[in-house]
């Protein structure tokens, strides 16, 4: 199943306002993993699961294995952040 238009404009605006870095482990998001869905995923800063919405505000690009890492945990918040 391919990814829209929208979703595509969607991934540039996050990977440009990142500076092309994953805001989880640092590194840089290349144009290949920043265009693939395999690669990266689209995540929640706020998780919905603590109450975070779908809007731009609120979402970041991330290595696959990043948002793996971070599942549900809220940077920021002290009950869920990584030791």
């Amino acid at each position: 199943m391919g990814m829209g238009n929208g979703r595509r404009r969607q991934r540039r605006r996050l990977w440009l306002a990142q500076n092309k870095l994953c805001p989880w482990c640092g590194n840089p998001i290349t144009v290949a993993e920043m265009v693939s869905p395999e690669l990266t995923d689209r995540d929640h800063v706020v998780p919905k699961s603590h109450g975070g919405e779908g809007r731009l505000w609120n979402l970041q690009l991330l290595h696959r294995k990043c948002n793996m890492e971070k599942d549900d945990k809220c940077p920021g918040c002290n009950w869920c952040r990584p030791a």
